[in-house]
């Protein structure tokens, strides 16, 4: 069986333990992970790391090769000098941004990093996909497991606009319903895939209990 955790940011993944993320031969990233150095929650190895952003100092070198990162699904299009500097070498496969304009032409809106790897896998063959910490970004709840100010400079002057100094999300990028909606509709259309997902979203929940093939951890 081919399983792959895929680790992204929301509050949820407080719960999550690196013994959770140990039982899974893959493991995937989604952007920026502030706590790198806490191994009680990441892994110290990343098979797949997701990639939307384009800030020079979320990885070092060190962390590249700490993590053993070995491939980057870009979402978005880096100019070659990014590449160059920050990708260390590292395999990139621009997949990612097709299944996001799929997505955006089919579902008419602009998905989060952690919906379009979920397709990305399903696409790739995987028998077992777990989700860490997918918590749709909502306005006037935490957006992220760790304080904001955790992040790099150049990841703290992106987030001004968007949090509050207690990570509280103000205004978001993803719209939550169409999220939560896209999905249940990819979860229901691929049932020959088990499917968990760590979130703190009730409506998921509630949904997960219609759903054989969806655990809500």
């Amino acid at each position: 069986m081919r399983d792959i955790i895929i680790l992204c940011k929301g509050p949820s993944a407080s719960r999550c333990t690196k013994k959770i993320i140990e039982e899974y031969k893959e493991v995937a990233i989604v952007n920026h992970m502030p706590t790198i150095k806490n191994y009680e929650f990441l892994s110290e190895r990343c098979d797949t790391l997701f990639k939307a952003t384009m800030f020079s100092d979320e990885y070092t070198e060190n962390d590249f090769k700490r993590l053993n990162i070995k491939k980057i699904v870009a979402i978005g299009y880096f100019n070659k000098e990014y590449k160059e500097n920050f990708f260390l070498g590292v395999p990139i496969d621009r997949t990612g941004a097709c299944i996001k304009s799929k997505i955006q032409r089919t579902y008419k809106f602009n998905p989060g990093t952690g919906l379009i790897s979920i397709e990305y896998c399903i696409n790739k063959g995987f028998d077992k996909i777990c989700i860490i910490g997918l918590d749709l970004q909502k306005p006037g709840e935490q957006l992220y497991f760790f304080n904001w100010r955790e992040a790099g400079e150049e990841f703290q002057k992106s987030m001004k606009n968007f949090v509050t100094d207690d990570s509280v999300f103000k205004k978001g990028w993803h719209p939550v319903d169409d999220s939560r909606k896209y999905l249940i509709d990819i979860i229901t259309k691929n049932k020959q895939i088990n499917f968990e997902i760590m979130s703190n979203d009730d409506l998921m929940k509630i949904a997960s209990e219609k759903i054989d093939n969806l655990k809500i951890l």
